[in-house]
Parts: structure tokens; sequence; C-alpha cells
């Protein structure tokens, strides 16, 4: 499946909001630019989607918080955390590799109505993009696609 192409996610309204990248000293920094609001945040590397996320207070302090995680665990030179999005940065940064990061604020609580039910817009469009998209650091470990039936389970 092809899915959703970044350019079309910026034609809907994500916009380059900062980097996560080495400085000159070696330690992990990101560039300043995410906004204080809630919303739905995707990590970018070479041009590939790599992650997409939500941050249900504020996107800035998710990704500051992404931003020291990768510099303690670059000065431990170990992981702190075994979630893979975790450790597919500190590769990347690694590597010497920008990460992007695209972000698309969305009010706190902001609800749609579907068949009378209320459906967060965060919540489902983070789902819907993870299974259109299916980025890599979504995937590892995941034992069932998203999508999956129960119907389709063998017993």
């Amino acid at each position: 499946m092809a899915g959703i192409t970044l350019a079309e996610l910026i034609d809907a309204g994500f916009r380059l909001s900062a980097k996560l990248h080495k400085n000159d000293a070696g330690d992990p920094v990101l560039s300043s630019g995410t906004p204080l609001e809630s919303g739905i945040y995707l990590f970018v590397v070479e041009n590939r989607i790599r992650y997409v996320g939500s941050a249900a207070k504020s996107l800035s302090r998710r990704m500051n918080s992404y931003a020291r995680r990768q510099k303690l665990a670059a000065h431990q030179k170990q992981a702190l955390s075994t979630r893979p999005v975790h450790v597919e940065l500190a590769k990347v940064l690694a590597g010497n590799h920008d990460v992007e990061i695209y972000t698309c604020a969305i009010a706190a609580g902001e609800r749609i109505v579907w068949n009378r039910l209320p459906v967060s817009v965060r919540l489902g469009l983070e789902a819907a993009l993870i299974i259109d998209i299916d980025p890599p650091w979504n995937r590892v470990g995941r034992s069932l696609p998203l999508d999956s039936d129960d119907d389709d389970l063998e017993d």
C-alpha cells in the first residue's frame, strides 16, 4: 500500500516545526519551533515518514522529552528506553542523520461526531495515519496489524 505521502500531509496542514540533530559537540539537540498546542507529529528521516505520534497536552513538551532522553542516552552510551521509537531515534542520530519533525496542532479535546458518537480528532487521525502510512518505527514489536479483524485470526 502506497499510503499518504509527506507532500499530501503538508498540503493538509502539517508543517516542518523542528529538527532533532547532533550539535558540534555531538550532543542530540532539538531546534526550536514546535507548537505549544496538542496535536500529531511525524518523525521524518531522509524524506521518509518513520513514526507517527500524538501529544495530548503540548507538542513542544513531547519533543523536548524526546530530545532530553536522547541526550541522556548519548552520554550514558546506552538506551534509556527499550521503546522502539527511542531506540531507532538513537540509531539515526548515531549515524549523523537529522530527524525532521512535522507537526499539526489539534485543539485538546477536539471531537467530531460519527453516528451520534464522539470521536477524538487527535487520536482518530493518529490511528488512521499509522494504519495508512505503516511507519516502520510504529510497527516494530506490533504483533497484529492495527486494522486486523478478529475474524481474520486463526484459532
